[in-house]
Formats: structure tokens, sequence, C-alpha cells
């Protein structure tokens, strides 16, 4: 379940009754959460990539994420729900010296790139994920669920924080002797 909680702040509601010029402001919260069942999935995969030189590495990294991209599109995940997130390229390091004082050296590269994948179909999330890691995917990076449009529970969140706000503001304004 998604929750979406909404908190109403400074609900100031002005009173009568006063023998001050000035109104007497009351103020209060007022919060709500409302759940939702989830209707789409964002995961996120990467693919590292081992070799003596950095070209390799990328090219390797590239390459397999080429294929995880294709295959992806080929079943149906359109283009605006794929993104690749981070590219990275890094030295690995190794000491493998036997000279007392060495210090490490460069022992090949490391290359990862990063792709976040929207699946709209949950019923379709099994067959991606089995897609992207039968394809060379050896990173995961999470998994999150949402709504593919959170407004209409968001607004019923607003509301109902407005509601407990206003009965809030009822409650104290009578128990002080006043009118709102």
């Amino acid at each position: 379940m998604r929750f979406f909680t909404v908190l109403m702040l400074a609900l100031a509601l002005a009173t009568t009754g006063r023998a001050q010029d000035a109104p007497a402001t009351l103020t209060v919260t007022g919060e709500a959460e409302v759940a939702a069942a989830p209707d789409m999935a964002v995961i996120t995969v990467g693919v590292t990539s081992l070799a003596r030189s950095a070209a390799d590495a990328m090219d390797d990294t590239s390459v397999k994420t080429a294929e995880i991209l294709a295959a992806l599109a080929a079943a149906g995940i359109a283009e605006r729900d794929l993104q690749t997130r981070a590219l990275r390229l890094n030295p690995n390091w190794a000491n493998r010296s036997s000279t007392p004082g060495a210090g490490p050296k460069i022992d090949g590269f490391v290359a990862s790139n990063t792709v976040m994948v929207r699946v709209r179909d949950l019923d379709r999330l099994g067959g991606v994920l089995d897609t992207v890691l039968g394809l060379g995917a050896n990173e995961f990076g999470g998994l999150s669920f949402g709504l593919q449009n959170p407004a209409p529970a968001q607004d019923e969140a607003r509301r109902a924080a407005v509601a407990e706000a206003m009965r809030k503001a009822q409650l104290y304004a009578e128990a002080a002797g006043l009118t709102l």
C-alpha cells in the first residue's frame, strides 16, 4: 500500500466576541493519511564489468546495457520508462607488490552503468527482472512501488486533513467560548 500523508499547517481562524479591536486567532493543524494500492514499480539495475583496460571495461558494460535496453523495449517497456541513471569508470586497485613500502597499483578498470526501469504493468515485473538478470545485469539497486497518477490519492488526503483541522478548530473555539 502507498500512503499519502498531508499535514495542514496554520489554518488560522478569526474569532469574534473579544473586547479588543484585533480578532483572536486560533491556529490548528490537520493530518490525514490515505492508502492506495500501487499500480507501478520502479527498479534500478546495473551492469558492472572488470577489464584490464578502461576501454574494454566500458565496451563490455555498454554492450550489455544496450542489450538490456533493447530487450526491455522489445518486451513493451516504453522509452519514456527507461533512463540511464549513472555511468562510472574507476581504477581497480591491487597491492601485489612484494617490495616493502610499495603502494597499490592499478590492476584494471571497473565500469558500471545503472538503468532505472518503470514497470507500469505489475504482472510483468517478474519477467522484467528475469530478462535483465539473464542479459547480464549484476547490480540491483532496489525496487519501489508507486502510483502512475498520485493526484487523486493526494487530493483525498488533503481533503481529509482540512476536515480534521476544521473539526479541531470547532472544538477549540467552542471550548474557549469563541465563535469561528
